[in-house]
């Protein structure tokens, strides 16, 4: 092969590959603009379901105190629950 013949493969094998670039670019574009497109979306939805979560748990430092003694009983009924159980397990010596 002539010295011309070179040039032209090789300027024929750079328009390819120059082309390939500029496809696979123009690909990773238009999935990145769609992947900001649902992201944007999303992010327009956050503040009705931020208002939502609040608006649900709005009550809660009302009920804190309430549900604070609630546990509390349960507390003291499972001490002594496990006091009662301790006291049959000493009886039968399986603890000291």
């Amino acid at each position: 092969m002539s010295l011309d013949s070179w040039d032209s493969v090789l300027t024929i094998v750079s328009m390819v590959v120059a082309s390939i670039l500029a496809i696979v670019l123009a690909v990773t574009l238009v999935l990145t603009a769609a992947a900001l497109g649902r992201v944007r979306r999303a992010a327009a939805q956050l503040p009705g379901g931020l208002e939502a979560a609040a608006d649900n748990t709005a009550s809660l430092p009302d009920q804190i105190p309430t549900i604070n003694s609630a546990l509390t009983a349960i507390q003291d009924g499972l001490d002594s629950v496990d006091t009662s159980v301790l006291g049959i397990a000493r009886a039968y010596g399986l603890v000291r």
